[in-house]
């Protein structure tokens, strides 16, 4: 990685797909499966209550399940983007991040310790919190036309 730009086909090391997986396992399902299970939760209350509802809150259950899918899939697929591109772009040692990397190589015991440091500070001053709280935001009203919109 030291001098690859974070990506290492020979052994499988690519830290922006690694971010991705991070943030799609962690952040998203817990802030959003539990949001998630309550609805469908309500839904089977509601259909067990009518035999009439019953295939329509199937329908439901189903559009909720898979516009959840789309959520947990789409924001990491563009926060991977965005650090790809804004956050540790360029991909050369004019990047502060790949110029520590690089430069910190083969100086001692350490090393991965120091880089993750390093990943952890520049994230932190870049405004991926904003990004990502922008992209939730952005889907979750897309969340919620579409089950308003089943309901129309």
């Amino acid at each position: 990685m030291n001098n690859r730009f974070g990506i290492y086909t020979y052994r499988d090391i690519d830290i922006f797909e690694r971010a991705k997986n991070i943030l799609k396992q962690d952040i998203l399902s817990i802030a959003t499966k539990t949001l998630k299970n309550k609805l469908i939760e309500l839904i089977n209350e509601k259909s067990q209550k009518s035999s009439n509802l019953k295939v329509y809150m199937e329908t439901f259950e189903y559009q909720i399940n898979n516009d959840y899918k789309t959520i947990s899939e789409d924001i990491p697929e563009r926060v991977k983007e965005y650090i790809n591109l804004n956050v540790f772009s360029p991909l050369n040692r004019n990047n502060e991040f790949w110029n520590y990397v690089i430069a910190r190589w083969s100086h001692g015991s350490g090393y991965t310790i120091d880089v993750l440091d390093k990943y952890k500070h520049i994230l932190n001053e870049s405004d991926i919190k904003e990004f990502i709280l922008n992209e939730m935001t952005i889907n979750w009203n897309i969340f919620k036309s579409n089950v308003l919109e089943l309901f129309s």
